[in-house]
Parts: structure tokens; C-alpha cells; sequence
């Protein structure tokens, strides 16, 4: 009876040591999760980098195409941001020395790159409307407002994005034009009654992309470079 005594109070302390050794424990939030709960509100972010370009200056400008059943619409949107490198020598001895501080200018140097980097927001606003944002950090902001479409038998609002591969197509000698982020509703999946957007995590800007033949309705954000008339010659 002893030895059953003190090998019950032997698993009762085990059990209890066991238990207080499991704890959990509070930690601070990753990136991931924090994109995971913007995506949540029907936020989404994607960030490029433009440095290649700094090779010569181009007129950097953003536009958004329309797209309904595979075709284009006439819904377009296009927004100049200026040029990627600009030039000092326009402006008056104050605001250079200003200039010049804000972006930590050479005193020997009188261009700085103006726009390195580009980030695209996709941001719904209410079920039928939503807003896609180019930002680029010192040289400006442009919204787009777009509209959304139901899809499936009980009008279910439901858009995501997409980034494209970052590959340029060159439409001529001086001007190239970039797909940059795909923003597209959800499709009805008969079969299991249920309105989904799965395929491709990146699409390819050739437009093969097997996701594009079930996505009725989408936006794409476009990049385009034109190089200056001053650096035609170079090239």
C-alpha cells in the first residue's frame, strides 16, 4: 500500500511539474503576420526596385488598364511621376542648398536620382470600390480610383492581387512599358459553390498565365519608362 502511495504521488508531481512547464508565451509580431492582417482589411502592398534605369533619365509615368472577359475596356488611367534622375541646374542658389540637403547632394554634383523605387497599393474602399496607389518616396503619389464587380450566384465581392515577373517590354527604341500587379476578382467554381482566386503566385508579363483565363474582371498597374530626348543619343 506504501509503494502504491508514493507511486501515485510520484505521477501526481510528474504531471504537475509537466504542467508547468508548458507556457505560452507572448512574442512580437512578424512582417508576415502583419501582411496577413492587411490582407485581411483588403490591403495589399508590392515594392520594386528601379535602380537599372539610373543608367540614363527617363520620364517615369504609371497607368492602369481595364480588362473585362480577357479583353481591354476603354477604362484607362495614366499619371506622370517625372523624371527618375533630375538636374539641379534649374533651380535658383536657395533651393538648391535646400536640395541639396534633403538628399544629401555632393557639392560637386548637381543631379540626384529621384526615383529608385516604386511601391503599388491595392486598397478596397467599400464592396463595389477600391483604390490602387503608386507611392514613390519623395517624388509623389497617385491614386486610382476602380471599380468592382460581384461575381457568382449570390454577387459575392471578391478581389485579390497578383505581382507580375519583373521582366520590361520594350515597345520601341526610347519607351519601355512594365506590368507590375494584376488586381482581379475572384471566379465561381461550380463544382464547389464557392467564389475563389488560387493559380500562379506571379504572373507572367507575356499574359500566359493559366489564371487569366478564369479571372472575369481585373486592373493592371503598368510602369512605363520613356527615356529623355537629351539621352536618345546615348542609347
Amino acid at each position: 500500500m506504501k509503494s502504491l502511495m508514493t507511486a501515485l504521488a510520484l505521477i501526481i508531481s510528474s504531471v504537475s511539474y509537466a504542467a508547468d512547464s508548458l507556457k505560452v508565451r507572448q512574442t512580437e509580431p512578424e512582417l508576415s503576420d502583419i501582411y496577413v492582417a492587411l490582407e485581411s482589411l483588403g490591403i495589399t502592398m508590392y515594392r520594386f526596385d528601379l535602380k537599372d534605369f539610373l543608367s540614363a533619365r527617363y520620364n517615369v509615368s504609371v497607368y492602369v488598364d481595364e480588362f473585362a472577359d480577357g479583353e481591354k475596356t476603354s477604362g484607362s488611367h495614366e499619371f506622370s511621376l517625372g523624371t527618375n534622375i533630375e538636374s539641379l541646374k534649374g533651380f535658383d542658389e536657395t533651393e538648391q542648398d535646400y536640395i541639396r540637403e534633403r538628399y544629401d547632394i555632393p557639392e560637386d554634383s548637381y543631379e540626384w536620382n529621384r526615383i529608385t523605387d516604386i511601391t503599388i497599393h491595392t486598397c478596397g474602399q467599400d464592396d463595389s470600390s477600391a483604390f490602387i496607389i503608386a507611392d514613390i518616396a519623395g517624388a509623389g503619389r497617385c491614386s486610382f480610383p476602380v471599380k468592382r464587380y460581384p461575381t457568382g450566384p449570390d454577387s459575392t465581392y471578391f478581389y485579390h492581387s497578383r505581382p507580375f515577373s519583373f521582366n520590361g517590354i520594350q515597345y520601341d527604341s526610347t519607351t519601355v512599358s512594365i506590368p507590375l500587379v494584376l488586381y482581379g476578382s475572384g471566379w465561381y467554381d461550380q463544382e464547389h459553390n464557392l467564389v475563389r482566386f488560387c493559380g500562379e503566385e506571379k504572373i507572367d508579363p507575356e499574359m500566359q498565365a493559366e489564371i487569366l483565363g478564369y479571372i472575369p474582371h481585373y486592373y493592371i498597374v503598368y510602369l512605363k519608362m520613356t527615356l529623355c530626348k537629351e539621352d536618345e543619343k546615348n542609347q
